[in-house]
């Protein structure tokens, strides 16, 4: 029995000893799944970080290329804040979200811009020609109407937007979009009104061929009226066009506000599934016609 419990004992002890080395391996086996594991997510880490780094240098240019002038821009938006007249205001990159979405409009809501739905085109064979869109574009250009190039607006002086009110059709409230820019301009509004009034009254040739250029009956009359408005701190519409980025420079600059405020940030929302180009990050945007319905004509 004695050697028996010896053979038994020495077993015993040998099968322990293997339990302890395969427990041993096993748990340098985990070790190592975990640093392995420890050493994807730093790379992972890192590539991100490489992939922002990356996004950070070439911002700059794709702003340069969405806004021409981007110190520009955010010199108007500084103005802007300063006015205090709109309650938020975004960043360059931001605007540069906004001008992409009004690019989309131009491609798939070409049939918003330049239109009018409640009056009727001008007497005459000017203004028939005319409301052919494509044949307005080279006339308006000559007038400084349009700045095909700025589609936000926030590059153009306070005379071209003038230009721009005066020669280029906007239809019901678009008034509002330029109306809202020049507010954070003092004493623009009044001169606005003092040049339409003018237009107004003009008979001669030059009063005939801005009628005709804008296409459609009782545009400058409609637009004196929206002006006299304005000039009495009446900027918004009161209803859902004060909601809309396509008629509102103010509800504009809040769409704008609510995007990503990075080129990083974009592509992290975008390869998320909560951003795209025609609606922005929340898709709530209302769509309505283009505020510089003419610029992109």
């Amino acid at each position: 029995m004695s050697t028996g419990g010896a053979v038994f004992r020495h077993a015993s002890a040998r099968t322990a000893r293997r339990l302890r080395d395969i427990a041993v391996l096993r748990d340098i086996a985990v070790l190592r799944d975990i640093a392995v594991l420890r050493d994807i997510a730093v790379l992972r880490d890192i590539a991100a970080l490489r992939d922002i780094a990356v996004l950070r240098d070439i911002e700059p240019w794709l702003e340069r290329a969405i806004l021409f002038a981007p110190s520009r821009v955010r010199r108007r938006l500084a103005t802007i804040a300063a006015a205090g007249v709109a309650p938020r205001v975004p960043n360059s990159w931001q605007i540069a979200l906004g001008v992409l979405r009004m690019w989309h409009r131009v491609v798939f809501r070409f049939e918003t811009i330049g239109t009018c739905r409640a009056q009727a085109v001008r007497r005459g064979w000017r203004a028939r020609v005319l409301a052919w869109r494509p044949a307005r574009f080279p006339f308006l250009l000559a007038e400084r109407a349009i700045a095909p190039w700025d589609s936000s607006g926030l590059l153009s002086s306070p005379e071209r937007v003038m230009c721009h009110l005066i020669g280029a059709h906007h239809d019901e409230n678009q008034f509002v979009y330029d109306l809202q820019m020049l507010a954070a301009e003092p004493g623009r509004l009044d001169e606005l009104c003092a040049r339409v009034r003018a237009v107004c009254a003009d008979g001669g040739p030059r009063g005939r061929w801005l009628r005709d250029l804008t296409v459609f009956e009782g545009y400058h009359e409609s637009l004196l009226a929206a002006v006299e408005r304005a000039v009495g701190g009446e900027l918004e519409t009161g209803g859902a066009d004060d909601r809309d980025p396509d008629v509102s420079f103010f509800a504009y600059l809040a769409w704008c506000a609510a995007q990503p405020a990075s080129l990083a940030e974009t592509a992290a929302a975008w390869r998320d599934g909560c951003f795209s180009i025609a609606d922005g990050i929340d898709g709530d945007a209302p769509r309505g016609a283009s505020p510089r319905a003419e610029n992109a004509s």
